[in-house]
């Protein structure tokens, strides 16, 4: 959580995995959301912490899946995860650090 202390955005967040992490940001739209992903990753980019033997990049970099919903009598917790779920794995298959649906 070393990065999440660092980053100046306030949010809800919630490990999700072993380098995983979800951050609910309530009464957000999907712009608001994707600018929120914006600031993240320059933050996250700005700290140039060392990647070690890593093929991508020498620093640490962040893939965001971005998800937003609006709520129904229908909708459930798990169908935000889902698709969220579904955005951060595209993010990293394309390698484009940033995918949303």
């Amino acid at each position: 959580m070393l990065i999440l202390q660092k980053l100046t955005v306030h949010f809800r967040e919630r490990r999700y995995g072993g380098k995983e992490f979800s951050l609910i940001l309530p009464n957000t739209d999907q712009p608001g959301a994707v600018h929120v992903g914006n600031s993240l990753q320059a933050q996250v980019r700005d700290l140039q912490i060392t990647h070690d033997g890593s093929a991508i990049n020498q620093y640490v970099t962040m893939s965001l899946g971005v998800a937003t919903i609006i709520p129904t009598w229908k909708s459930s917790t798990s169908d935000l995860i889902i698709k969220a779920d579904k955005a951060l794995t595209l993010s990293k298959i394309s390698r484009s650090k940033f995918y949303y649906l």
